[in-house]
């Protein structure tokens, strides 16, 4: 655009110091400055290659305008249809993605069961506290003991997980944590002390990701062109399970009380775990901690 400009500048320069051009039995002829000719030709061109109006556009525009004022508006509507074009290629390559990822059986059941996960495990997580005051353990910092026992479960698994995926396969892994899970719900439920709850969290952590990290490979593998996209909806539905479960969880306290309401939350996981190693198909091709 710089080039085009200067040149239209010194086109237009030498133009008006040679007004006219006569030839044997013509008329007078007046050179047409660049800055004139070169948005038309712009236009011209452009029309050529996307075939709609905003060529048109610019040809019209390059008539209308005159000399450097023409050549800038040209460009300033050249560089808007561009951006228009390469807009709408974004909008039809993420529809192509969503529509590869959700042709694939898989993806209503990975997606589904990460919401689940993050409704009835994470959604209890706010509620700790609370249990813990219940017992006449006041200290919020053991709260954050407590549940940091979810973290180091989860490094357990990546401990662990080369050895236990050759024995039990993915679907093992599967059923196995989610029962695991549900156990330590069931723990939780009926108040033992605060260190009994910790370790209930280590184990707890350990066969949530022993679920999670299957359900992650799974995602992963729903489409090859667009894996960023497949593993970008695997957390968003992950984490809207985590915004509905203490909602879910707040009504559900309040109207049957703690214990049936993790008891409902440890069943649910444990179908879960089953479900999940029913339905997805397939073969991962390895499972790791991340």
């Amino acid at each position: 655009a710089t080039v085009l400009f200067a040149s239209g500048l010194s086109y237009s320069e030498a133009s008006s110091s040679l007004p006219s051009l006569r030839g044997p039995g013509r008329h007078p002829q007046r050179l047409q400055p660049f800055g004139q000719l070169a948005p038309e030709l712009l236009g011209q061109d452009f029309r050529r290659r996307h075939h709609g109006h905003l060529g048109a556009g610019l040809d019209c525009l390059g008539r209308r305008q005159g000399g450097h004022q023409g050549l800038a508006a040209a460009h300033v509507a050249l560089q808007q249809a561009m951006h228009g074009v390469r807009a709408r290629q974004v909008f039809a390559d993420l529809r192509h993605g969503y529509g590869q990822i959700f042709r694939n059986p898989n993806a209503k059941v990975c997606y589904s069961a990460v919401f689940i996960e993050g409704c009835c495990v994470l959604g209890l997580f706010p509620y700790v506290a609370a249990f813990l005051f219940e017992l006449g353990e006041t200290r919020l910092s053991i709260a954050g003991i407590v549940i940091a026992g979810f973290a180091i479960g989860g490094l357990f698994y990546t401990l662990t997980v080369s050895s236990f995926l050759p024995r039990l396969g993915e679907r093992g892994m599967m059923i196995i944590g989610g029962i695991l899970v549900a156990a330590q719900i069931i723990a939780i439920g009926f108040g033992p002390d605060w260190r009994i709850q910790m370790l209930s969290f280590i184990l707890m952590g350990w066969g949530f990701y022993m679920l999670h990290g299957c359900l992650q490979v799974f995602a992963s593998e729903l489409s090859e062109e667009a894996r960023a996209t497949a593993l970008s909806l695997h957390s968003f539905f992950f984490f809207m399970g985590q915004t509905a479960g203490p909602i879910a969880y707040g009504l559900s306290l309040s109207g049957i009380g703690k214990l049936p309401t993790l008891a409902t939350s440890a069943v649910v996981i444990t179908i879960l775990g089953f479900v999940c190693a029913r339905l997805l198909a397939g073969k991962a091709a390895h499972v790791d901690g991340s």
